[in-house]
């Protein structure tokens, strides 16, 4: 079997690209599935099995492993028994995180001298690029970066190729962008809205901004939609309350702070877009930056109200209070998660100013 045909820099492939097309790749004898988005990660899985599996008989040729339930030894031994039926022998080992931890030299030894009879998929969530054992997968082998595209317009464009691949839906680029809005930024969850709305979808297969609206997101997430429009209201006690109901019923500020901060960072942009215009002596009215920075046509009306009260100095710092912010939650402050969240809020929560 070809080590590799489908070859980038260092023999990585971002995730997003791998499960769209696999054209051109061949698994190598160590591949390593990384990265924190874990939608991507069993969905890479799947793709790599498929790869290396393609009938119902290989199955005979997989060995699959749970880090956290094994040792070395067994994985070991997975990877130089002989299949049943001959041929080469798959062995998946997942959640591997704590296992190379523990006996990281035996997999670095693996590694730099792979069996020949034994494909060894390895499924992390972190693996970093400057260790030893990256380095040699990303050399030698393959690694498949399941990192969520960085940006909300990029995530936008995939899902909406996401869709036609594999529901064979259309959705719009800003269709798209709504949906992630609404949901939040876990790509498994908008993977599972779009399945629920490819059921519905007539006979052009379209998913349409309307029935985004009547259909996305969740309680939690249209209660974390509601405590922001307090905080940017000033409804400190209300904001507040809502709050409680969100990290009573399991959800960690991480979680939260993912949620709103896209609606906030267009603010920001639209604020940066005012200044801009003004400095070239072409004002532009709050509405049209908003929709510029993207902010959906059916929210301009309602997020120009809410930019216009926090005021143009606030709205010119949310990029860094939410750098900071991301930062602190991180373990960058001595407090609470639960206490860094409400500090940020309360920032925004403020009286009225003009943009």
């Amino acid at each position: 079997m070809a080590r590799i045909l489908f070859l980038m820099a260092a023999n990585v492939i971002p995730a997003t690209d791998f499960l769209l097309s696999t054209d051109g790749v061949e698994i190598p004898l160590v591949c390593a599935v990384v990265g924190d988005e874990e939608f991507l990660r069993r969905r890479c899985l799947q793709a790599v099995r498929r790869l290396l599996l393609p009938g119902d008989e290989d199955e005979f040729s997989l060995t699959t492993l749970n880090g956290p339930d094994t040792d070395w030894r067994e994985v070991a031994e997975s990877l130089v028994a002989m299949s049943l039926f001959g041929g080469r022998r798959v062995v998946i080992l997942e959640n591997a995180d704590k296992l190379i931890t523990r006996f990281r030299d035996q997999f670095e030894d693996y590694v730099s001298q792979p069996d020949g009879d034994a494909i060894f998929v390895i499924e992390v969530s972190s693996m970093p690029k400057n260790t030893r054992i990256y380095k040699m997968i990303a050399k030698e082998g393959l690694v498949i970066d399941c990192k969520a595209p960085r940006w909300e317009s990029d995530s936008a464009r995939w899902i909406a190729r996401w869709a036609e691949k594999t529901h064979n839906v259309k959705i719009r680029n800003q269709a798209a962008e709504l949906l992630f809005e609404l949901v939040g930024p876990e790509l498994g969850l908008v993977d599972q809205e779009i399945t629920k709305l490819a059921l519905t979808v007539g006979s052009d297969r379209r998913i349409s901004d309307a029935m985004i609206e009547r259909s996305a997101g969740n309680w939690r997430t249209k209660t974390a939609w509601a405590m922001l429009d307090m905080f940017l209201a000033g409804h400190v006690t209300e904001g507040l309350e809502q709050l409680d109901r969100l990290l009573a019923a399991g959800e960690h500020p991480v979680a939260l702070t993912a949620q709103i901060a896209s609606t906030l960072r267009r603010f920001a942009r639209a604020a940066r877009i005012v200044v801009r215009h003004e400095s070239l002596s072409e004002p532009i009215s709050v509405e049209n930056a908003l929709a510029e920075a993207g902010v959906n046509r059916n929210f301009v009306k309602k997020s120009a109200e809410q930019l216009k009260r926090l005021g143009r100095e606030r709205a010119l710092k949310l990029s860094d209070w939410l750098m900071q912010l991301d930062l602190n939650l991180k373990g960058g402050s001595q407090l609470k998660p639960r206490l860094v969240l409400e500090e940020f809020l309360l920032k925004i929560a403020v009286p009225w100013g003009q943009v």
